[in-house]
């Protein structure tokens, strides 16, 4: 929110800041960082609303009705609207994101608050304000003459005519005044924390004066900062609001309860933004009568058809929120039948996987994802396997999913072993899909794969007596040896496996098929077949093999490459499946906890 000669108010004023002792502070005209200053208030607090517990579902049955449509239809600014009707007379409430484009998680709030089911009242969303900004990633609209480059600057001007600058605001500005919302929350996004003394705003709520403003606001900085634990990191109060701007505009011309809403992008991944905009949005609307429960709904009730899949992947700690989750967007959105959404740990810990199918574990640190997740976390990962939700673990994801680290998952019967060599470097290597693996994935001719690895677990069987052994769907044919590694050890040893764990599928893979071009086929296969979209494929026997034979229930479960070191190992108890022998250089010690890290390698996969 900044551009130069833009006219605003000074406010101070100290309040307590529900949950989090807030510092209260007007919205200024002067610019830092795009956005605008703000100093101390000395207006007394309005009482806050701490929220009080609610075991109801997390969204109310109510027979809703939801429109759609589009604002500026045909033109390059053409954005999507939703207005979702209770049936039941009540407040109108609009909920906008995206109108800066570097700013998305308020587009990714409305976009799962759109779903909500309604008891009363009318829900307005246009998640993507600005779809050229959103595009192009920019906070500006890339090609529009400069003094309209900001669109938050060309909505009415206090004391001016009623009137936007620009086809872009022309238009939303119509349809706003069309529907005369009563509420307004505008979702935006701060490069450094308020509350901290950064001069941005993030982390902050500003409200647009209104005799109502303040004390929603308190109400809503009550719900959002009983989530947040570093006093630094808490949500500010601020006041006014840049001249220009949609949300005073609102306030001003059409006598809205008018707030924007500021998440940090500093060192936050994407998922907790959008989770802090999703509680504000949910305290307002259920002070009001709106809606029930808590914030955690992300996706339909009901589903668009039978086969869509409902999947989540973990956006957190040990995990990179700008590189990885949107590599597997590109790969699974264009997908008709997938619905992905990013889930943070404290999503997790709240047991929202409990609305989807299956959940990724990506790239990143194994044990980094593990504390991201905290104990708590990790059981509630487990419960949802174990109660028929589908894992897909790549690369740390696998390292999370194994049996013998203290901080693993433990949903695969897998030991992951060598693991003082764990850095064992990056690059491409060859893999041999099995007879079942090859129908798994629908490549009947492809039996040798090229595919990335950057550092993945060499796995081997388990000791987990109340889990049944995998299946292994690749093996590896080559291997990479840095830092001190062996790269025979890896031949030979299980490069993609599928298990059970209770009700649920488990599927991990060491190396990367979203990294790998051509091969992201079998991340979908993959996501599907946990989700229980797709069925296990029925292997036909092959007859004995040379390293004590196979029976049809369990073909591909070992196929080792003929004349190499397999041929010398012992078969696991009531199982083909088969610990490598040791190769050489390869002490006993390094299948049990090194001492030096007995939690676990730190992994770091690019």
């Amino acid at each position: 929110m900044a551009a130069a000669g833009l006219l605003g108010f000074l406010w101070l004023l100290t309040g307590p800041g529900a949950e989090g002792q807030a510092t209260r502070a007007e919205v200024r005209g002067s610019r830092v960082e795009g956005k605008d200053a703000s100093a101390p208030d000395p207006r007394p607090s309005a009482p806050s609303f701490p929220s009080a517990p609610d075991t109801r579902p997390s969204v109310v049955a109510a027979a809703t009705a939801t429109r759609t449509g589009f604002i500026a239809e045909g033109s390059a600014f053409q954005t999507p609207y939703w207005v979702v009707d209770s049936g039941t007379q009540g407040p109108k409430v609009l909920v906008t994101g995206g109108i800066h484009g570097n700013e998305p998680a308020g587009t990714e709030a409305a976009d799962e608050i759109r779903y909500w089911p309604l008891a009363k009242g009318r829900l307005i969303l246009i998640p993507r304000c600005n779809v050229p900004g959103l595009e192009a990633g920019t906070r500006e609209a890339p090609g529009e003459p400069k003094e309209l480059t900001d669109l938050n600057r060309n909505f009415p001007l206090s004391g001016k005519e009623d009137t936007a600058r620009g086809p872009m605001a022309k238009a939303l500005w119509a349809f706003v005044r069309e529907h005369r919302p009563d509420y307004v929350l505008d979702l935006q996004e701060g490069s450094d924390f308020r509350s901290a003394g950064s001069e941005s705003v993030g982390s902050s709520i500003i409200r647009v004066p209104h005799p109502e403003t303040a004390a929603l606001q308190d109400l809503m900085l009550a719900a959002v900062n009983a989530t947040v634990a570093d006093a630094e990191k808490r949500f500010a109060c601020l006041r006014g609001g840049a001249d220009g701007s949609l949300a005073r505009a609102c306030g001003e011309r059409l006598g809205a309860r008018a707030f924007m809403v500021e998440t940090t992008y500093k060192d936050q991944p994407l998922a907790l933004r959008v989770r802090q905009h999703r509680i504000v949005v949910h305290a307002l609307l259920k002070h009001l009568g709106m809606v029930a429960g808590d914030a955690s709904g992300m996706v339909p009730q009901a589903r668009p058809t039978p086969a869509t899949v409902y999947a989540a992947i973990y956006d957190g700690l040990g995990t990179s929120s700008t590189k990885t989750p949107p590599r597997f967007e590109r790969i699974l959105t264009p997908a008709a039948d997938v619905l992905l959404r990013r889930v943070a740990p404290e999503d997790i810990r709240d047991g929202a996987l409990a609305q989807f199918d299956m959940v990724i574990f990506a790239g990143g640190s194994g044990s980094g994802q593990a504390n991201g997740l905290q104990e708590g976390g990790r059981e509630a990962v487990r419960k949802f396997i174990l109660g028929g939700g589908g894992y897909v673990g790549i690369c740390a994801g696998a390292y999370l999913a194994a049996s013998n680290y203290a901080w693993s998952l433990a949903v695969v019967n897998a030991d992951s072993i060598d693991r003082q060599h764990w850095r064992r470097g990056n690059g491409q290597v060859e893999i041999e899909l099995t007879p079942r693996g090859r129908e798994f994935f629908n490549r009947p001719a492809a039996a040798r794969l090229e595919i990335r690895f950057a550092q993945g677990p060499i796995l081997a069987p388990g000791r987990k007596e109340d889990l049944p052994p995998y299946t292994v769907l690749a093996w590896y044919r080559t291997g990479i040896g840095q830092n001190g590694a062996d790269p025979k050890t890896m031949i030979d040893t299980p490069a993609i496996v599928t298990g059970e764990c209770g009700k649920g599928r488990v599927i991990v893979f060491s190396p990367h098929p979203e990294q790998t071009d051509g091969l992201h086929d079998l991340l979908l296969r993959a996501v599907r077949w946990t989700a229980r979209r797709e069925a296990t494929p029925q292997a036909t026997a092959t007859g004995p093999q040379e390293f004590g034979g196979t029976d049809p229930a369990n073909d591909g479960a070992v196929e080792p490459r003929p004349g190499r070191r397999y041929a010398e190992r012992q078969p696991a108890p009531q199982t083909h499946l088969r610990r490598p022998r040791h190769p050489p250089n390869f002490t006993p010690a390094a299948w049990a906890i090194p001492r030096w890290n007995r939690s676990g390698p730190s992994l770091s996969v690019r």
